[in-house]
C-alpha cells in the first residue's frame, strides 16, 4: 500500500511537472490539470500554484541541490516579472519550512544576485519513504556548538554572498534564542557584520583557531570595498562596539593587512559563563595554580620576615580589596609590584610561590627566554603580549593572580645610550614598554633577581615592596637543616650551619643527594655522609691548576 502511495505521489509530481512546462502561467490555478494536482494539494496542504512550484523543486532539487529562480521561470516559459507576482505564495512555503530561500551571485564578477531554493530534507525523505506529511521544523540544534559551527561554515558556502551570509547568521541566532549564549548575543544589538565576526571568533576559540586575520575575516562580509577598510580601522582604533564592550581585541602589526583579531578576556569569559569550553581552557604551561603549590617552611632574618609578612597580609583577599579601594579613592595606582633581590638560593622564587599558596592565588610565569626574538620588532610585541595575556588571565580568575618575572634583570636591565646597534634599541624599547606597563599596572607582580645592580634605576619607584633576601645566618641555617633532615640532632644541625656557609638552595642540593644516597645505600651514617656531600658542594673548594705553573 505504501509503495502505491509513493508511486502515486511521484507520478503526480512528474505529471504536473510535465503539464506546467511552457504554460507561461496564463492560468495559475492550472484548471486543465485535474486529479494529479488535487492529490498534491491534498498531501502538501498547499494551493495549486504552490503544488506546481513544488513539482519543479522535486524534479530539479531531489538530490539536495538548489534550484534557481531563473530555472523556475524558464520551466514555466514566463517572464521573471510574471513569476514575481507569486512572491507571497513562495514566502508561505518558506515560512512553513517546505524550503529555504537564499541568494546566489551569478554573472560577470558575480555582480548579479538571484534567489535559489532548496527543499526541506525531511519533506523529501517523507515523499521518497511514502510517509505522511511530517511536521516541518527548522533545523533543530541540540547544542549551541552546532549553531556556531553552522555559522562558521557559511563562509565556505559558494552559494552565499556577503549579504546573505550576514542574514543567514542573524537568522540562525534568532531561531536559536533558547540557547542562553545566542540570547546574550542577540541582546547586544550588534550590527550584522559585528555579530557575524563575534560568532566566528566564538567558533575559533572552541575549535582552536584562537585568532583570525582581520582583513580576511572582514572581507567575508564587506568584500574589498571601502566598507572593509572602515570596519578594520574601527576595530584597530577600538571604536567598534565589540571592542568597546571588551569582547574582542586586535594585536599591533607593522602592516594594516597583518592585524589579527581574537576574543578578549570578556569574550572568553562569556563562553565560560554559558558552559562552552574553549580549546585553550585546559592546563596552561605558563600557569602554576595555587592548589599545585606545596607548602614549604622558609626561614629569613627579622627585617626580611617583617616585610614579607606585611606583603602576605596585604595580599589576603579582604585586605587587598580594601587597599585597592583606598588607593583608587586617592587617585593612586592600585596594582602591587614587589621586587625580591639578593644572593642566589636564598628563597626568592620559592617565596613568591608560598605567597600565592598562602593567599590562594594562581601564578602566571614569564619565560624570560621567550621574550627575546631574533626578529627586529618582535621582542617588543612579545613583552606587550605578556601584559595583555596577564590581563586576560586575571579576568578569568576568581582572585587576582601573580605575574612572576623570574631572573628579571634579563629584561629590567639598565637602558643604554642609543647608538647604531639595533640590539641596544630593542633592549631600550623593551624596558620602556615595561616601565609604561608598570606605571598603570593593576595586578600583582613579583620580580626576582640576583643582580640588582643591573636593574635600571627607573624601575625602583615602580616596585612598592623591595625585599632583600640575605644568605641565612647560623641560626637560620640550623633551622633549615633540621626542617629538611628531621633525623639530624640539634647539635648536628648547628655544627653543619657553623661549618658551611650555605644558602637554602645549596642545602636543598645536599638534601637531594642524601635522598638519592639513602635509596641506593640505606639510611646509615646520615651525619658523616652529609658532611662529605657538603665538602663536595662548592666548585673550586679544592682547586687544581690547569696548564703550566710558574
Amino acid at each position: 500500500m505504501t509503495q502505491s502511495i509513493k508511486y502515486l505521489l511521484l507520478g503526480c509530481l512528474e505529471e504536473v511537472y510535465n503539464k506546467i512546462r511552457k504554460s507561461r502561467l496564463k492560468d495559475p490555478s492550472f484548471g486543465d490539470i485535474g486529479q494529479e494536482m488535487d492529490v498534491l494539494c491534498d498531501y502538501f496542504k498547499v494551493n495549486r500554484f504552490q503544488a506546481a512550484f513544488l513539482s519543479i523543486l522535486f524534479d530539479k532539487g531531489h538530490d539536495g541541490e538548489t534550484v534557481s529562480f531563473d530555472e523556475v521561470f524558464r520551466h514555466f516559459d514566463c517572464s521573471a516579472l510574471r513569476l514575481l507576482k507569486f512572491q507571497d505564495d513562495l514566502a508561505d512555503l518558506v515560512e512553513r519550512n517546505f524550503m529555504v530561500q537564499k541568494k546566489s551571485t551569478t554573472g560577470f564578477r558575480k555582480a548579479r544576485r538571484t534567489a535559489v531554493y532548496q527543499l526541506n530534507n525531511d519533506l523529501l525523505e517523507a515523499v521518497l519513504s511514502s510517509k505522511p506529511l511530517p511536521e516541518l521544523l527548522k533545523t533543530a540544534f541540540e547544542d549551541v556548538l552546532d549553531v556556531l559551527g553552522t555559522i562558521a561554515d557559511l563562509e565556505h558556502d559558494d552559494d552565499v554572498d556577503e549579504i546573505d551570509l550576514l542574514l543567514s547568521a542573524d537568522g540562525l541566532v534568532s531561531d536559536n534564542l533558547h540557547f542562553p549564549l545566542m540570547e546574550c548575543v542577540h541582546n547586544f544589538k550588534l550590527k550584522l557584520d559585528e555579530q557575524y565576526i563575534l560568532l566566528v571568533l566564538f567558533w575559533g576559540a572552541v575549535s582552536g583557531e584562537t585568532s583570525r586575520n582581520l582583513n580576511r575575516l572582514v572581507r567575508d562580509v564587506h568584500g574589498n570595498s571601502s566598507a572593509n577598510i572602515r570596519c578594520r580601522r574601527d576595530f584597530v582604533a577600538g571604536k567598534n562596539k565589540l571592542s568597546k564592550l571588551g569582547l574582542v581585541k586586535t594585536n599591533e602589526a607593522e602592516f594594516f593587512d597583518d592585524v589579527e583579531i581574537t576574543l578578549a578576556a570578556k569574550g572568553l569569559q562569556l563562553l565560560k559563563e554559558h558552559g562552552v569550553k574553549t580549546m585553550g581552557s585546559g592546563k596552561r604551561s605558563d600557569v602554576l595554580t595555587a592548589k599545585d603549590i606545596k607548602f614549604r617552611q622558609l626561614f629569613f632574618d627579622g627585617e626580611t620576615s617583617s616585610q614579607l609578612d606585611l606583603l602576605k597580609r596585604s595580599l589576603q583577599q579582604e585586605q587587598l580589596e580594601a587597599i585597592r579601594e583606598r588607593l583608587r579613592r586617592r587617585g593612586l595606582t592600585d596594582g602591587i609590584a614587589a621586587l625580591f633581590y639578593g644572593a642566589p638560593g636564598t628563597g626568592k622564587t620559592e617565596m613568591a610561590k608560598q605567597l600565592a599558596l598562602a593567599t590562594g592565588r594562581d601564578i602566571m610565569k614569564v619565560e624570560i627566554s621567550k621574550t627575546k626574538s631574533m626578529w627586529y620588532g618582535e621582542s617588543e610585541k612579545i613583552i606587550k603580549k605578556v601584559f595583555s595575556d596577564y590581563a586576560d588571565f586575571a579576568a578569568e580568575c576568581e582572585k587576582v593572580p601573580l605575574l612572576l618575572f623570574n631572573e628579571a634583570d634579563a629584561v629590567f636591565s639598565k637602558r643604554q645610550a642609543i647608538g647604531q646597534s639595533n640590539v641596544v634599541k630593542t633592549e631600550n624599547a623593551i624596558q620602556n614598554i615595561i616601565l609604561e606597563e608598570l606605571e598603570n599596572f593593576r595586578g600583582i607582580l613579583v620580580a626576582t633577581t640576583n643582580l640588582q645592580d643591573n636593574l635600571d634605576p627607573a624601575f625602583e619607584r615602580r616596585f612598592l615592596f623591595k625585599v632583600r633576601f640575605s644568605k641565612p645566618d647560623v641560626n637560620n641555617r640550623a633551622l633549615i637543616w633540621q626542617s629538611k633532615l628531621k633525623a639530624l640532632s640539634e647539635a648536628e644541625a648547628l655544627h653543619l650551619a657553623g661549618q658551611f656557609d650555605f644558602s637554602g638552595g645549596e642545602i636543598d642540593n645536599i638534601v637531594r643527594k642524601w635522598e638519592i644516597h639513602s635509596v641506593i645505600n640505606g639510611d646509615d651514617a646520615l651525619f658523616s655522609t652529609v658532611i662529605h656531600f657538603c665538602n663536595e658542594e662548592r666548585l673550586g673548594a679544592k682547586k687544581k691548576s690547569i696548564g703550566f705553573e710558574r
